[in-house]
């Protein structure tokens, strides 16, 4: 992640709710700036919240940590829309409900089924925009539990980006050998071994 030295963005106060007939707006919209690249001028402008944001929601820092992703563009009427990723539960392009910006203050909201709350939980970020434009940071909303975030802008709206990888699971033999031959084949690389067992 690379940090973006640019002049700080004017505050909007648009918002909006995601319904499934704008997503083809926003993909058009997103298609668009892809088309005109990173020199044109919707890719330069000062635009409050559009633009790739990427960072981490920290659970327990150094032990419970998932990369996540927020891309905000705006509908051929001017609002926001955008999406949510965090790969390592398989949300990739997942629509954000309603996103605003008043003053410093950031909210982002989708709904998603919870194993925890049910059918169509609502998951809520709440955040504060850095003076010069660049970091939000602030706490997720899962029902009675806040999950601190920070994110960094890094991208125009519709920048290319990497396909997202989950690692594979394998099973592995009860004489570790597969286990031993797997770690042996990453010897130029740092490597960890857990152990998890039934208790």
């Amino acid at each position: 992640m690379h940090e973006v030295s640019e002049p700080q963005r004017p505050r909007s106060r648009r918002a909006m709710t995601l319904t499934p007939a704008l997503v083809p707006a926003l993909a058009s919209a997103l298609v668009l700036a892809l088309l005109l690249g990173p020199t044109s001028q919707l890719a330069a402008s000062d635009s409050g919240l559009e633009g790739i944001w990427k960072g981490m929601l920290v659970s327990k820092a150094a032990e419970v940590e998932a990369e996540i992703l927020i891309e905000v563009g705006r509908t051929p009427e001017g609002d926001y829309a955008g999406t949510f990723d965090m790969p390592v539960q398989n949300y990739i392009f997942h629509p954000l409900d309603t996103i605003s910006l008043e003053g410093s203050k950031v909210a982002f909201d989708f709904y998603r089924d919870s194993e925890r709350r049910g059918k169509n939980a609502r998951f809520a970020f709440e955040g504060e925009l850095s003076e010069d434009g660049q970091k939000i940071t602030g706490n997720v909303i899962d029902g009675d539990i806040r999950i601190p975030f920070h994110l960094t802008w890094t991208d125009p709206p519709g920048t290319p980006r990497e396909e997202p990888t989950v690692p594979d699971v394998a099973t592995m033999s009860d004489d570790g050998d597969k286990l031993r031959d797997a770690f042996n084949r990453e010897q130029d690389h740092v490597r960890l071994v857990m152990t998890l067992s039934p208790t």
